[in-house]
């Protein structure tokens, strides 16, 4: 006997001799039929490809977390050498980087920013108070601009901002008076908090 996509167990085999002409059975016979079961059908085959099967699955799993662990740390090396470690702006080198990509491809308006007499706080005022005066200055720029923009710190108290899809004179316009305006508020707030004893003043 061949058995074809019969499941393992005990069997009752019917076996009929008929008639061909009045279709009467002649002779009947039940067989026990007993199909053994192949090595697929086990059910510790079963356990052991449901545990093959996990701990592929796992293998897969951690592979894939080690790549983007690697992944996120290449990034952040990445984004280290290109941004400006106090402002969080981009650098002289991410700027560059940022620009040639944007000039490729987009139009825009360039604008390169610096603060007067910023020397002069360093020298009266320590280089803390200098420090504290370009990271507010980097927050104002990200603040006047769009987030698709480009901004960087190029040296010192050199700055750029990328304006990008814009021609209108006007754009500039709006971010410098709002840069003007806001500097004179924070330089009002650090000279007000040397009063009350911090020690960090700027005269505005």
């Amino acid at each position: 006997l061949s058995f074809t996509n019969l499941p393992f167990g005990d069997y009752k085999l019917h076996i009929e001799v008929i008639d061909s002409e009045t279709g009467y059975i002649e002779k009947q016979v039940v067989a026990d039929v007993t199909k053994e079961a192949m090595m697929y059908e086990h059910l510790y085959f079963k356990v052991y490809l449901m545990l093959v099967g996990m701990l592929l699955m796992l293998y897969v799993c951690s592979l894939f977390v080690a790549i983007r662990k690697k992944s996120i740390s290449i990034m952040g090396l990445q984004k280290e050498v290109d941004t400006d470690l106090m402002t969080g702006l981009l650098n002289k080198v991410g700027s560059e980087k940022a620009l040639t990509a944007a000039c490729a491809e987009e139009t825009g308006i360039l604008m390169m920013i610096d603060l007067d007499s910023f020397k002069l706080v360093n020298d009266i005022y320590g280089h803390e108070m200098g420090d504290r005066v370009l990271i507010r200055f980097a927050e104002l720029i990200r603040e006047a601009v769009d987030e698709d923009d480009i901004t960087g710190r190029i040296g010192g108290d050199e700055f750029i901002g990328f304006i990008k899809n814009t021609m209108d004179e006007e754009d500039v316009d709006r971010i410098t008076k709002f840069l003007n305006r806001e500097m004179v508020k924070s330089n009002r707030c650090f000279k007000n908090s040397e009063q009350k004893g911090y020690n960090t003043a700027l005269r505005t």
